[in-house]
Formats: C-alpha cells, sequence, structure tokens
C-alpha cells in the first residue's frame, strides 16, 4: 500500500467498528498489486472453492511478444508459467464454476492440450470460442488473421446462464403442446387452466381430475377466462410447462385472440445459449477495447486491450448476480470494468 502503517491500523480499526457485518460485507470487490502466482496462494483460504468464473487473458508468447526463456524452451517455459497458475486458480473454482482463457494462434493447440491433461475429459467439458476482434486482420501471413479464441473449461452437466434475447428479436410459439406425444394422457399435471382478463395472465388453476373435460374457453366470474389446452379439433393436449414450474416462466407468457373468438397462449424465449463464434462488431478490440481504455486513462499504456464487451460475455457466459469473479492477468483491468 502507499499508507503509512499507521494510517492503515487506524482505518481498518474504524472499518471494523462502524461495519458490524465486518470489512468483508462492505467491499465489493478486491484489488492485490503482486506477481500474480503468489497472489493466487495468498487467496487459498479466503476463497477456495468460491470463484464461480475465471477469466484471464495471459501473455500470448506471440512473436512479437514472447516471454524470457532459455535455449530451446520457448513454449515450455510458457506453459510451466501457465500450469503452475492454472493448478493453483483451479482450487478456487466452485463445483459449478468455469474457467474462460484467452489466447490466438501461436499458443492455442498447446494451452488446449495443457487444459485437458489438468481438467479431465471425465469431467469437464472443453469448447473453444472463436473471437473476431479485428476487422482488418493481421497482414504479412499466409491468410490475414483476424480472430483470437477462447478456452472455455466447465464441469460436466452444469449449465450457461444464456444470452439475453432482445425483446424486439424474440419470437413466439404456442405453449400448447402438438404432435407426438402432446394430448392430455400423457402428462396429466399439464392440464390445467390459465386464467386471463383483459387480455393478460392473471393466474393459475388447478389440474383437472381425469374425468372433467371443459371448453377450450370458459367463462368465469369477474370477467375471468379459463383457458384450456385444447386444439382447434377440440382435441385435449397439454401445456408445455407443469403446473408446478408455470409460474417461474409466466414472465414469458402472453395472450392473443384468435378470430374465431378463442384465446391461444403464446410463450417465447429471453435467453438463448451462447454459440461459438462470436462475430458481432462490439468484440472488435481496436473500437471496444483501445478507444475505450484510452478515453479513460488519456494515453496509451497497454497494447492489446480486450473489447469490453467480450469479456462482458464471457462474464455473463457462466456467472450471474453476486458471484464471485477472478481474473489473475489483471492487465489494463477491463475484467473489473466488465463486473
Amino acid at each position: 500500500s502507499l499508507s503509512p502503517p499507521e494510517f492503515q491500523a487506524a482505518l481498518l480499526t474504524r472499518l471494523s467498528v462502524d461495519l458490524p457485518d465486518g470489512l468483508d460485507a462492505a467491499t465489493d470487490g478486491l484489488l492485490i498489486h503482486s506477481d500474480n502466482f503468489q497472489a493466487l496462494n495468498l487467496l487459498q483460504a479466503r476463497y477456495r472453492e468460491q470463484v464461480k468464473c475465471i477469466y484471464i487473458d495471459p501473455p500470448y508468447n506471440s512473436p512479437s511478444s514472447e516471454i524470457l526463456y532459455k535455449n530451446s524452451f520457448k513454449h515450455s517455459s510458457w506453459l510451466s508459467l501457465m500450469e503452475n497458475r492454472i493448478i493453483c486458480a483451479a482450487r478456487l473454482m466452485k463445483s459449478d464454476g468455469s474457467l474462460i482463457c484467452a489466447i490466438d494462434e501461436n499458443e492455442h493447440v498447446r494451452l488446449n492440450l495443457l487444459f485437458r491433461q489438468i481438467f479431465s475429459s471425465d469431467y469437464y467439458e472443453h469448447n473453444t470460442i472463436v473471437v473476431r476482434h479485428n476487422t482488418k486482420g493481421i497482414q504479412g501471413g499466409y491468410l490475414s488473421i483476424n480472430n483470437d479464441f477462447a478456452l472455455v473449461i466447465s464441469k460436466f452437466g452444469s449449465k450457461s446462464e444464456g444470452k439475453n434475447i432482445p425483446e424486439e428479436n424474440r419470437e413466439w410459439s404456442n405453449f400448447r403442446n402438438w404432435g407426438g406425444e402432446s394430448e392430455r394422457n400423457t402428462a396429466k399435471n399439464c392440464f390445467y387452466p390459465i386464467i386471463i382478463k383483459n387480455m393478460e395472465i392473471v393466474g393459475f388453476g388447478d389440474v383437472l381430475p381425469d374425468n372433467i373435460h371443459p371448453n377450450h374457453n370458459e367463462i368465469l366470474d369477474d370477467n375471468l377466462i379459463a383457458i384450456y389446452p385444447i386444439d382447434g379439433n377440440g382435441i385435449e393436449r397439454k401445456w408445455t410447462y407443469a403446473r408446478q414450474s408455470v409460474e417461474n416462466i409466466s414472465h414469458l407468457l402472453k395472450v392473443e385472440k384468435l378470430k374465431n373468438g378463442n384465446y391461444e397462449i403464446k410463450k417465447t424465449r429471453d435467453k438463448e445459449r451462447y454459440k461459438t463464434v462470436w462475430d458481432d462488431s462490439k468484440y472488435i478490440a481496436g473500437d471496444y477495447g483501445s478507444k475505450i481504455l484510452n478515453n479513460i486513462i488519456g494515453s496509451k499504456k497497454f497494447d492489446f486491450p480486450k473489447s469490453l464487451y467480450t469479456v462482458l460475455d464471457s462474464i455473463l457466459l457462466s456467472s450471474k448476480k453476486y458471484d464471485t469473479i477472478l481474473d489473475y492477468f489483471a492487465g489494463s483491468g477491463t475484467t473489473a470494468h466488465a463486473v
């Protein structure tokens, strides 16, 4: 720290007195200025198995920025630097956590093999995202390279948080099942009324007994209408969600009135799975990395900052609000900015 020891002690004492829940409760981030291997060891006891997402953008060991190495150990020296830090960081990951590592073509293959050695394919899923981060590409080679990669390590069975779909891009489909295995008798807890009033869903009724056969629409008291999953031919079918879980997705439902006077319930999705090719213009590093950073600090002090949105989507891919995020190659601070 840049502050005198006496000041630090006085500050921490005051914080402990004024904050009954402790300093941790009042601190929403932790920045450590250190060699990252030493810092990772320092964090072991406090953050063991608590980190949901590790995002790192390490040195690429490209020809223009090779690390120091002896004799012909160029790649093994770099892999050693990566390995001992990855192993140390892995102990901090939650059981359903993930690690996302940016890399380019120079060490992509070797790093992929290292990850498969550390994170057994029997327990972890390995994916590679291709990120188009440069519109013009790097000139001079056989091909003009305009992408790098993000290696994604996640535990088998864990689910991505999904990518938000803007309202204007959402598609709607019938909430009533159709086709094979869609009839009422195939899932009895999926046959219940959805209650609407003034074209709004206001509630959900109980699952009906097998011997009760309602109409598609039934008028109730107080201008309420009960809608059942019955198709245009009068066949009793089922909703795509059971009664015990439908209220969790009620915000994704809407009412539509048909020309024959019947009502249909429509469902949309507000999230979609992330794909393995990211080619949106917001991932361009020059426009949304260098320019943003230079506007903040006023001069070029970092050569290759990531697009803020590349890091942001990497974090959203695998975590949500209140999760703990770790970056131990902090660089220009883009991860902190994204968080």
